[in-house]
């Protein structure tokens, strides 16, 4: 649409219709009940976007992390903690299983750490963190931890409920949950949206966006909560889009649970991947409550640039 939010005209009224919508339909999406919801153009962005401000303003001497997280967390924690002359923890995975195991984590957090920041779950390896129990156990330790929870892989596999969670900051990726690549959202808890943070003069610590976004990013998490709210009603009589959302993460669930032991397993007509030859599949391949339809493979004798070759000319695409 040609024109920006905020203006007095029909068009403008429009594009705030929208914005308004989408922020929250993104809210009942996340379970959101406090704190605000915002997008940025990446999952990122938003990471420096939100972690800047906690390490800036809360007391503190470290900035807690893992070595299974992806580049936008992993990298944003130490760039920060040297940049602010902080120390940076990083909680070490169990190789076996692809996850970090609490007891990891826990042994990284203190009194003066500002923030635990982690994946829910990997994007290499498909693994689910136990995040509630991290969180809750941390809590312990250091009662008014702040948490950020990475959940760019995992929106698009398993509920979210960020209230459930407890966390302050919970990113998702648009492009990753059946949308466009531009628009990715931020949750922030209410502590954390009122710390103080990069804004234009005159607005209120609910403003997290930095100038004008693309409002059809808004319109697209409309239809992507428009689509799980249209699937769960073919299983569930419920108007509570809430109670909808809830019913078709479930019945995809099951349905990724299918495809992953399938793919590890085979059936009558195919091998799966652990019985091939030369093969060799990373992480969990037991138990599946933890496994996301995402697989870390390797062939013997092949480089990741020819598997990938190989891939490309069966016109099957691969990382």
């Amino acid at each position: 649409l040609p024109d920006n939010a905020g203006r007095n005209n029909s068009t403008s009224s429009e594009i705030g219709k929208v914005i308004k919508s989408g922020i929250e339909d993104l809210r009942i999406f996340l379970g959101v009940k406090s704190g605000i919801v915002a997008l940025g153009e990446s999952t990122t962005a938003n990471v420096f976007r939100t972690l800047t401000p906690v390490v800036m303003n809360v007391p503190g001497t470290n900035i807690v992390t893992t070595d299974l997280d992806h580049p936008a967390v992993y990298d944003a924690t130490r760039v920060l903690a040297e940049r602010l002359n902080k120390e940076w923890r990083c909680a070490s995975l169990s190789p076996d299983k692809g996850i970090v195991e609490p007891e990891s984590i826990l042994e990284c957090i203190d009194s003066d750490t500002i923030i635990l920041a982690l994946i829910h779950s990997s994007n290499n390896l498909g693994t689910r963190n136990d995040v509630k129990t991290i969180i809750k156990e941390a809590r312990k330790i250091k009662p008014d931890l702040f948490v950020l929870v990475d959940g760019a892989q995992n929106s698009s596999h398993s509920l979210i409920d960020v209230e459930d969670l407890g966390c302050d900051i919970y990113t998702v990726s648009s492009y990753k949950t059946y949308s466009k690549i531009g628009a990715s959202a931020f949750y922030l808890s209410e502590r954390a949206s009122k710390l103080s943070h990069d804004k234009l003069i005159g607005h209120d610590n609910s403003c997290w966006e930095l100038g004008t976004r693309e409002q059809a990013g808004y319109a697209a998490w409309s239809e992507v909560i428009k689509y799980l709210c249209w699937l769960g009603s073919c299983f569930s009589d419920s108007e509570n889009r809430r109670e909808l959302i809830i019913k078709a993460m479930e019945k995809i669930r099951l349905y990724e649970l299918a495809i992953i032991s399938q793919m590890l397993y085979g059936n009558a007509d195919t091998p799966g991947m652990l019985s091939i030859k030369n093969v060799e599949v990373m992480g969990e391949t037991k138990n599946l409550k933890i496994k996301d339809p995402v697989f870390l493979f390797s062939i013997k004798g092949k480089s990741s640039a020819e598997v990938v070759s190989a891939f490309e000319r069966e016109n099957i695409r691969v990382n």
